[in-house]
């Protein structure tokens, strides 16, 4: 239920047509989509585990698909920054 907020919640803050471009990939990318969506609600303390967010580095590694389907940039350091929006 979290993943589907997280790509919701996405699609609100302007990151149009996320759901609509995933629609269209084979089913194993959009299971790895559905890991870096808990790699992002981890990282904002949202779900349980250990948070990869360091304000050293840009982490646009850690999430390359999400990073690869949106036509802005985006990074964990955006998901650390709006948190408070996403909970």
């Amino acid at each position: 239920m979290k993943i589907i907020a997280f790509w919701i919640w996405l699609e609100r803050s302007g990151f149009n047509n996320a759901v609509t471009k995933m629609l269209s990939l084979p089913y194993i990318l959009v299971n790895e989509l559905a890991n870096e969506a808990v790699t992002c609600l981890v990282n904002c303390g949202i779900t349980g585990g250990h948070s990869l967010y360091s304000s050293a580095s840009s982490d646009s590694h850690d999430i390359p698909l999400i990073q690869s389907l949106m036509e802005k940039e985006i990074d964990l350091q955006f998901f650390h920054r709006n948190r408070v929006s996403m909970a």
